[in-house]
Protein backbone atom coordinates (compact mmCIF):
# COMPACT_ATOMS: atom_id res chain seq x y z
CA UNK A 1 0.00 0.00 0.00
CA UNK A 2 2.53 2.19 1.02
CA UNK A 3 4.27 1.76 -2.24
CA UNK A 4 1.12 3.13 -3.96
CA UNK A 5 1.83 6.34 -5.93
CA UNK A 6 -2.01 6.81 -5.44
CA UNK A 7 -1.98 6.57 -1.68
CA UNK A 8 -1.79 9.82 0.37
CA UNK A 9 -0.67 9.05 3.59
CA UNK A 10 -1.63 11.91 6.49
CA UNK A 11 -0.43 11.03 10.19
CA UNK A 12 -3.50 12.30 12.01
CA UNK A 13 -6.29 11.52 14.29
CA UNK A 14 -8.22 9.63 12.12
CA UNK A 15 -11.61 10.52 14.42
CA UNK A 16 -10.42 14.33 14.07
CA UNK A 17 -9.66 13.98 10.39
CA UNK A 18 -12.99 12.56 9.75
CA UNK A 19 -14.91 15.66 11.66
CA UNK A 20 -13.22 17.99 10.14
CA UNK A 21 -12.65 17.33 6.39
CA UNK A 22 -15.45 17.08 3.55
CA UNK A 23 -14.21 14.55 1.59
CA UNK A 24 -16.43 11.82 0.84
CA UNK A 25 -14.69 8.05 0.56
CA UNK A 26 -15.35 4.81 -1.13
CA UNK A 27 -13.92 3.01 1.66
CA UNK A 28 -13.17 3.83 5.22
CA UNK A 29 -11.09 1.10 7.00
CA UNK A 30 -10.83 1.47 10.41
CA UNK A 31 -8.36 -1.26 12.77
CA UNK A 32 -7.95 0.63 16.07
CA UNK A 33 -5.91 -0.77 18.57
CA UNK A 34 -7.68 -3.08 21.53
CA UNK A 35 -10.71 -1.49 23.11
CA UNK A 36 -9.21 -1.74 26.34
CA UNK A 37 -6.73 1.28 25.88
CA UNK A 38 -7.00 4.24 27.12
CA UNK A 39 -9.24 6.10 24.81
CA UNK A 40 -9.29 3.41 22.07
CA UNK A 41 -13.16 2.14 23.52
CA UNK A 42 -13.97 6.46 21.27
CA UNK A 43 -13.12 4.03 18.43
CA UNK A 44 -15.71 1.51 18.90
CA UNK A 45 -18.42 4.00 19.47
CA UNK A 46 -21.72 4.92 18.01
CA UNK A 47 -20.97 8.26 17.04
CA UNK A 48 -17.83 7.09 15.39
CA UNK A 49 -19.51 4.92 13.25
CA UNK A 50 -22.10 7.40 12.74
CA UNK A 51 -19.33 9.64 11.52
CA UNK A 52 -17.28 7.12 9.27
CA UNK A 53 -21.13 6.94 7.76
CA UNK A 54 -21.49 10.43 6.96
CA UNK A 55 -18.08 10.61 5.28
CA UNK A 56 -18.69 7.96 2.85
CA UNK A 57 -19.27 7.98 -0.86
CA UNK A 58 -22.36 6.82 -2.48
CA UNK A 59 -22.40 3.08 -2.46
CA UNK A 60 -19.43 3.23 -0.36
CA UNK A 61 -18.72 0.84 2.70
CA UNK A 62 -17.52 0.96 6.26
CA UNK A 63 -14.81 -1.78 6.97
CA UNK A 64 -14.59 -2.54 11.30
CA UNK A 65 -12.22 -4.44 12.89
CA UNK A 66 -13.65 -6.41 16.38
CA UNK A 67 -11.12 -8.46 18.30
CA UNK A 68 -12.94 -11.05 19.82
CA UNK A 69 -9.86 -12.85 22.52
CA UNK A 70 -9.59 -10.76 26.11
CA UNK A 71 -13.35 -9.40 25.13
CA UNK A 72 -16.40 -11.30 26.55
CA UNK A 73 -19.38 -11.65 24.22
CA UNK A 74 -21.04 -9.32 25.59
CA UNK A 75 -18.68 -6.72 24.90
CA UNK A 76 -18.45 -8.11 21.22
CA UNK A 77 -22.25 -7.93 20.78
CA UNK A 78 -22.28 -4.37 21.97
CA UNK A 79 -19.38 -3.00 19.62
CA UNK A 80 -21.78 -5.07 17.17
CA UNK A 81 -24.98 -3.15 17.73
CA UNK A 82 -23.54 0.08 17.78
CA UNK A 83 -22.08 -0.31 14.47
CA UNK A 84 -25.67 -2.28 13.37
CA UNK A 85 -26.77 0.78 14.89
CA UNK A 86 -25.68 3.27 12.50
CA UNK A 87 -25.75 1.15 9.37
CA UNK A 88 -28.96 -0.49 8.23
CA UNK A 89 -26.94 -3.62 5.82
CA UNK A 90 -24.02 -5.08 7.58
CA UNK A 91 -22.07 -8.33 7.20
CA UNK A 92 -19.81 -10.07 9.38
CA UNK A 93 -17.17 -11.99 8.10
CA UNK A 94 -14.79 -13.94 11.10
CA UNK A 95 -11.15 -15.11 10.60
CA UNK A 96 -10.95 -17.00 13.83
CA UNK A 97 -9.07 -14.52 16.14
CA UNK A 98 -10.87 -11.41 15.24
CA UNK A 99 -13.77 -10.09 13.88
CA UNK A 100 -14.37 -8.18 10.14
CA UNK A 101 -17.64 -6.08 9.92
CA UNK A 102 -18.71 -4.52 6.83
CA UNK A 103 -21.68 -1.74 6.67
CA UNK A 104 -23.23 0.38 4.19
CA UNK A 105 -26.25 2.28 3.83
CA UNK A 106 -27.19 0.55 0.01
CA UNK A 107 -28.23 -3.06 0.04
CA UNK A 108 -24.87 -5.49 -1.08
CA UNK A 109 -24.75 -6.30 -4.38
CA UNK A 110 -24.33 -9.81 -5.01
CA UNK A 111 -20.36 -10.74 -5.93
CA UNK A 112 -18.94 -9.99 -8.71
CA UNK A 113 -16.47 -12.57 -8.93
CA UNK A 114 -14.40 -11.77 -12.14
CA UNK A 115 -13.69 -8.25 -10.63
CA UNK A 116 -13.11 -10.18 -7.39
CA UNK A 117 -10.78 -12.50 -8.70
CA UNK A 118 -8.78 -10.13 -11.00
CA UNK A 119 -8.38 -7.85 -8.07
CA UNK A 120 -7.06 -10.57 -5.48
CA UNK A 121 -5.32 -12.05 -9.10
CA UNK A 122 -2.36 -9.09 -8.92
CA UNK A 123 0.63 -10.40 -7.10
CA UNK A 124 1.19 -7.95 -4.77
CA UNK A 125 -2.56 -8.87 -3.31
CA UNK A 126 -1.62 -12.24 -3.18
CA UNK A 127 1.52 -12.07 -1.46
CA UNK A 128 -0.31 -10.13 1.06
CA UNK A 129 -2.87 -12.38 1.44
CA UNK A 130 -0.32 -15.75 1.31
CA UNK A 131 0.61 -14.31 4.76
CA UNK A 132 -2.57 -14.08 6.18
CA UNK A 133 -3.12 -17.72 4.73
CA UNK A 134 -5.99 -16.83 2.45
CA UNK A 135 -5.70 -18.65 -0.85
CA UNK A 136 -7.51 -16.94 -3.17
CA UNK A 137 -10.90 -15.26 -3.40
CA UNK A 138 -13.35 -17.62 -2.52
CA UNK A 139 -11.91 -18.65 0.51
CA UNK A 140 -12.05 -15.27 1.68
CA UNK A 141 -15.44 -15.13 0.69
CA UNK A 142 -15.49 -18.48 2.70
CA UNK A 143 -15.30 -16.52 6.34
CA UNK A 144 -18.51 -15.21 5.20
CA UNK A 145 -21.20 -15.65 8.87
CA UNK A 146 -24.27 -13.64 8.40
CA UNK A 147 -25.96 -10.29 7.64
CA UNK A 148 -28.18 -7.68 9.23
CA UNK A 149 -30.84 -9.98 9.45
CA UNK A 150 -29.21 -12.59 11.79
CA UNK A 151 -26.96 -9.90 13.09
CA UNK A 152 -30.35 -8.44 14.52
CA UNK A 153 -30.35 -11.68 16.82
CA UNK A 154 -26.75 -12.12 17.92
CA UNK A 155 -26.90 -8.18 19.27
CA UNK A 156 -29.87 -8.15 20.24
CA UNK A 157 -30.63 -6.30 23.37
CA UNK A 158 -26.72 -5.78 23.90
CA UNK A 159 -26.50 -1.42 25.15
CA UNK A 160 -24.62 0.06 22.61
CA UNK A 161 -21.17 1.73 23.38
CA UNK A 162 -21.86 5.49 22.66
CA UNK A 163 -19.32 8.56 23.67
CA UNK A 164 -21.39 9.51 27.02
CA UNK A 165 -21.52 6.04 27.95
CA UNK A 166 -18.20 4.29 26.93
CA UNK A 167 -18.93 0.79 28.23
CA UNK A 168 -16.12 -1.06 26.15
CA UNK A 169 -13.82 1.15 27.72
CA UNK A 170 -14.95 0.77 31.12
CA UNK A 171 -15.87 -3.21 30.52
CA UNK A 172 -13.40 -4.94 28.07
CA UNK A 173 -10.07 -4.85 30.87
CA UNK A 174 -12.37 -7.40 32.74
CA UNK A 175 -11.58 -10.06 30.10
CA UNK A 176 -7.64 -9.24 29.53
CA UNK A 177 -6.62 -12.74 30.78
CA UNK A 178 -9.94 -14.60 30.16
CA UNK A 179 -10.14 -17.05 27.31
CA UNK A 180 -13.07 -15.75 25.25
CA UNK A 181 -12.34 -16.91 21.87
CA UNK A 182 -14.26 -20.02 22.46
CA UNK A 183 -17.34 -18.27 23.94
CA UNK A 184 -17.28 -15.72 21.02
CA UNK A 185 -17.51 -18.32 18.16
CA UNK A 186 -20.48 -19.56 20.19
CA UNK A 187 -22.76 -16.86 19.89
CA UNK A 188 -21.74 -16.85 16.35
CA UNK A 189 -22.21 -20.01 15.29
CA UNK A 190 -25.80 -20.24 17.09
CA UNK A 191 -26.87 -16.94 15.05
CA UNK A 192 -24.89 -18.10 11.88
CA UNK A 193 -26.86 -19.57 8.90
CA UNK A 194 -26.20 -22.49 7.49
CA UNK A 195 -23.41 -22.76 4.35
CA UNK A 196 -25.76 -22.59 1.23
CA UNK A 197 -27.94 -19.60 3.01
CA UNK A 198 -24.48 -17.95 3.61
CA UNK A 199 -24.29 -19.02 -0.34
CA UNK A 200 -27.29 -17.60 -1.21
CA UNK A 201 -26.66 -14.02 0.63
CA UNK A 202 -23.59 -13.72 -1.70
CA UNK A 203 -25.13 -14.21 -4.77
CA UNK A 204 -22.55 -16.85 -6.23
CA UNK A 205 -24.37 -18.06 -9.28
CA UNK A 206 -21.42 -19.97 -10.81
CA UNK A 207 -21.94 -23.99 -9.46
CA UNK A 208 -18.04 -24.70 -9.66
CA UNK A 209 -17.38 -21.46 -7.42
CA UNK A 210 -20.13 -22.24 -5.37
CA UNK A 211 -19.20 -25.88 -4.80
CA UNK A 212 -15.31 -24.15 -3.73
CA UNK A 213 -17.25 -22.28 -1.58
CA UNK A 214 -19.05 -25.34 0.17
CA UNK A 215 -15.90 -26.98 0.84
CA UNK A 216 -13.69 -24.10 2.15
CA UNK A 217 -16.48 -22.64 4.06
CA UNK A 218 -17.84 -26.23 5.70
CA UNK A 219 -13.62 -26.80 6.58
CA UNK A 220 -13.81 -23.00 8.37
CA UNK A 221 -16.92 -24.13 9.94
CA UNK A 222 -14.99 -27.46 11.29
CA UNK A 223 -12.01 -25.36 12.38
CA UNK A 224 -14.57 -23.35 14.62
CA UNK A 225 -16.22 -26.76 15.90
CA UNK A 226 -13.15 -27.74 16.93
CA UNK A 227 -11.81 -24.82 18.66
CA UNK A 228 -14.83 -24.31 20.41
CA UNK A 229 -14.91 -27.86 21.93
CA UNK A 230 -11.58 -27.67 22.93
CA UNK A 231 -12.30 -24.67 24.85
CA UNK A 232 -15.29 -26.37 26.53
CA UNK A 233 -12.44 -29.39 27.76
CA UNK A 234 -13.10 -31.81 25.41
CA UNK A 235 -9.65 -31.25 23.81
CA UNK A 236 -9.05 -34.22 21.76
CA UNK A 237 -12.51 -34.12 20.21
CA UNK A 238 -11.57 -30.83 19.15
CA UNK A 239 -7.94 -31.45 18.16
CA UNK A 240 -9.42 -34.46 16.00
CA UNK A 241 -11.71 -32.41 14.49
CA UNK A 242 -9.23 -29.55 12.80
CA UNK A 243 -6.74 -32.16 11.73
CA UNK A 244 -9.11 -32.67 8.62
CA UNK A 245 -9.55 -29.13 8.18
CA UNK A 246 -5.43 -28.27 8.86
CA UNK A 247 -4.78 -31.23 6.52
CA UNK A 248 -7.18 -29.61 3.80
CA UNK A 249 -4.51 -26.18 4.11
CA UNK A 250 -7.20 -24.14 6.32
CA UNK A 251 -4.62 -21.59 7.94
CA UNK A 252 -6.50 -20.83 11.09
CA UNK A 253 -6.79 -24.74 11.56
CA UNK A 254 -2.88 -25.50 10.89
CA UNK A 255 -2.57 -22.75 13.49
CA UNK A 256 -4.48 -24.01 16.13
CA UNK A 257 -3.27 -27.64 15.65
CA UNK A 258 0.29 -26.43 16.03
CA UNK A 259 -0.15 -24.51 19.26
CA UNK A 260 -1.89 -27.09 21.32
CA UNK A 261 0.83 -29.57 19.73
CA UNK A 262 3.70 -26.88 20.37
CA UNK A 263 2.20 -26.57 24.51
CA UNK A 264 1.62 -30.41 24.68
CA UNK A 265 5.37 -30.70 23.70
CA UNK A 266 6.89 -28.36 25.99
CA UNK A 267 5.06 -29.72 28.96
CA UNK A 268 6.11 -33.43 28.12
CA UNK A 269 9.33 -32.16 27.89
CA UNK A 270 8.95 -30.75 31.34
CA UNK A 271 7.65 -34.16 32.53
CA UNK A 272 10.35 -35.96 31.06
CA UNK A 273 8.46 -37.63 28.51
CA UNK A 274 10.92 -37.38 26.07
CA UNK A 275 9.87 -39.38 23.10
CA UNK A 276 6.07 -38.11 23.57
CA UNK A 277 7.28 -34.25 23.54
CA UNK A 278 9.29 -35.28 19.94
CA UNK A 279 6.12 -36.61 18.76
CA UNK A 280 3.93 -33.44 19.26
CA UNK A 281 6.77 -31.26 18.91
CA UNK A 282 7.17 -32.96 15.29
CA UNK A 283 3.66 -32.19 14.68
CA UNK A 284 3.93 -28.27 15.39
CA UNK A 285 6.61 -27.72 12.55
CA UNK A 286 4.42 -29.69 10.43
CA UNK A 287 1.46 -27.47 10.39
CA UNK A 288 3.82 -24.45 11.08
CA UNK A 289 6.95 -24.92 10.08
CA UNK A 290 8.60 -21.29 11.73
CA UNK A 291 7.46 -21.72 15.01
CA UNK A 292 10.47 -20.74 16.64
CA UNK A 293 9.74 -22.71 19.79
CA UNK A 294 8.86 -25.67 18.73
CA UNK A 295 11.85 -25.90 16.90
CA UNK A 296 13.74 -24.83 19.29
CA UNK A 297 11.98 -27.22 21.75
CA UNK A 298 12.59 -30.20 18.88
CA UNK A 299 16.01 -29.55 18.60
CA UNK A 300 16.55 -30.00 22.16
CA UNK A 301 14.35 -32.47 22.91
CA UNK A 302 16.13 -34.73 19.55
CA UNK A 303 19.49 -33.90 21.51
CA UNK A 304 18.25 -35.46 24.96
CA UNK A 305 17.60 -38.52 22.75
CA UNK A 306 20.72 -38.57 20.94
CA UNK A 307 18.92 -38.13 17.46
CA UNK A 308 22.20 -35.60 16.68
CA UNK A 309 21.42 -35.37 13.21
CA UNK A 310 17.49 -34.51 13.58
CA UNK A 311 18.64 -31.77 16.21
CA UNK A 312 21.23 -30.84 13.49
CA UNK A 313 18.50 -30.38 10.83
CA UNK A 314 15.73 -28.55 13.07
CA UNK A 315 18.43 -26.63 15.04
CA UNK A 316 20.36 -25.16 11.87
CA UNK A 317 16.37 -24.51 10.14
CA UNK A 318 15.81 -22.38 13.58
CA UNK A 319 18.62 -20.07 12.52
CA UNK A 320 18.09 -20.24 9.39
CA UNK A 321 14.50 -18.90 9.72
CA UNK A 322 15.33 -16.56 12.84
CA UNK A 323 18.89 -15.57 12.73
CA UNK A 324 18.92 -13.33 15.94
CA UNK A 325 17.51 -16.57 18.40
CA UNK A 326 19.45 -17.19 21.14
CA UNK A 327 18.38 -19.56 22.73
CA UNK A 328 18.52 -21.60 18.81
CA UNK A 329 22.16 -20.19 19.01
CA UNK A 330 22.68 -21.76 22.38
CA UNK A 331 20.99 -25.29 21.96
CA UNK A 332 23.25 -25.40 18.26
CA UNK A 333 26.36 -24.11 19.96
CA UNK A 334 25.62 -27.70 22.94
CA UNK A 335 25.15 -29.68 19.87
CA UNK A 336 28.02 -28.54 18.65
CA UNK A 337 29.95 -29.27 22.25
CA UNK A 338 28.63 -32.95 22.11
CA UNK A 339 30.17 -33.34 18.93
CA UNK A 340 33.38 -31.82 20.12
CA UNK A 341 33.49 -28.80 17.63
CA UNK A 342 34.10 -26.69 20.70
CA UNK A 343 35.26 -23.63 18.97
CA UNK A 344 32.17 -23.38 16.88
CA UNK A 345 30.47 -24.05 20.02
CA UNK A 346 32.22 -21.08 22.09
CA UNK A 347 31.55 -18.96 19.01
CA UNK A 348 27.92 -19.89 19.38
CA UNK A 349 27.59 -19.37 23.21
CA UNK A 350 29.43 -16.04 22.79
CA UNK A 351 26.97 -14.31 20.19
CA UNK A 352 24.24 -15.88 22.07
CA UNK A 353 25.28 -14.11 25.31
CA UNK A 354 25.96 -10.96 23.22
CA UNK A 355 22.21 -11.00 22.11
CA UNK A 356 20.73 -11.90 25.30
CA UNK A 357 22.51 -11.37 28.17
CA UNK A 358 20.88 -13.15 30.72
CA UNK A 359 21.84 -16.48 29.22
CA UNK A 360 25.07 -16.05 30.55
CA UNK A 361 23.50 -17.19 34.40
CA UNK A 362 24.03 -20.42 33.23
CA UNK A 363 24.27 -23.34 30.50
CA UNK A 364 21.32 -24.43 29.03
CA UNK A 365 20.44 -28.28 29.24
Amino acid sequence: VLDNPAVRIRIDDGRNFMKLTDERFDVISSAPNFPSLSGSGALYSREFFELGSSRLADGGVMCQFVPIWRLHPSEVKTIVASFADVFPHVRMFSTGLSLVLLGREERFPGIDFEELDRRVSRPEVQRSLAEIGVRGPVEMLSFFQMDESEIQGFAADAPLNTDDRPRIEFFAPRALFSATVGPNLEEVRAHRPEIDARLAKLVLVDEDIAESYRILAAAYDATVEGEILMSQGAVEQGFEMLLPAADSGQRYARYLVADHAEKTGIDLQREGKLREARAALSIAVLYEPDRLDALVALGHVSLQLGAFETAEVVLVDALARYPRSAVAMMRLGLLRELQGDRDEAERLYRTAVEIQPDLADGHLY
